[in-house]
């Protein structure tokens, strides 16, 4: 019979979230409707893209940092006309989180307990 992970070890799978899994959370935290902090959370993420496109990086003291990380084009071969060409350079916000704060993070945090039924599909046996 295989051991169940508990919910830090399934955590360290899950390597990002999206605006509503985030808002979600925070909704569930603060009894707040759904709606009003995913507006508040797309307004804050706004206003930080923002700001990455002018400094390119923001730090926060003993949380982390945010950047922007530019990805160059990709070479593809179109079959129909053969011939190579290059697609759109393109850029992702990524945000690292310090180990410290990461390691407070997954201590305190229960996935089942917060996302109940969304989380199940991501499980790992």
């Amino acid at each position: 019979m295989k051991k169940k992970k508990t919910s830090h070890q399934r955590f360290k799978i899950l390597k990002s979230i999206d605006r509503r899994m985030l808002a979600k959370h925070i909704a569930k935290q603060i009894n707040l409707d759904f709606k009003h902090v995913e507006s508040v959370l797309s307004i804050l993420i706004d206003e930080i893209s923002k700001d990455i496109k002018n400094k390119g990086v923001i730090k926060i003291g003993n949380f982390g940092e945010i950047f922007m990380r530019f990805l160059g084009g990709r070479k593809r071969f179109n079959v129909a006309t053969k011939e190579f060409s290059k697609s759109k350079d393109s850029s992702a916000i990524h945000f690292f989180i310090f180990k410290k704060m990461s390691k407070f993070i997954i201590k305190h945090l229960d996935l089942e307990k917060t996302y109940g039924k969304e989380n199940k599909e991501e499980k790992v046996e």
